[in-house]
């Protein structure tokens, strides 16, 4: 039982550390890259004009990153991205 209960710990603390993502607002496009190169191919560009670049991960419950300018302005988390943000700026 402590080795099923040990490996079920390990498990989830793998898997729980291959999906956190680092960011901070306002940081470049390349800086918000260099924190996260062990989850590049994670990221998917969705929307990209010469305001504003989106990205989006994987899973059920992804997260957009939106670039103003290539500062990170927003991250969000939800099924579609809400383009309201990028209507309202």
């Amino acid at each position: 039982m402590k080795k099923l209960f040990l490996l079920l710990a390990i498990t989830t603390l793998f898997f729980t550390s291959c999906t956190t993502f680092h960011w901070q607002i306002g940081q470049s496009t390349s800086d918000f890259f260099k924190l996260n190169k062990g989850h590049t191919g994670q990221f998917h560009l969705i929307k990209q004009s010469t305001e504003w670049t989106v990205y989006r991960t994987g899973g059920e419950q992804p997260l957009y990153f939106y670039f103003h300018y290539d500062a990170l302005y927003q991250v969000d988390r939800g099924s579609r991205v809400p383009d309201l943000v990028i209507e309202r700026r």
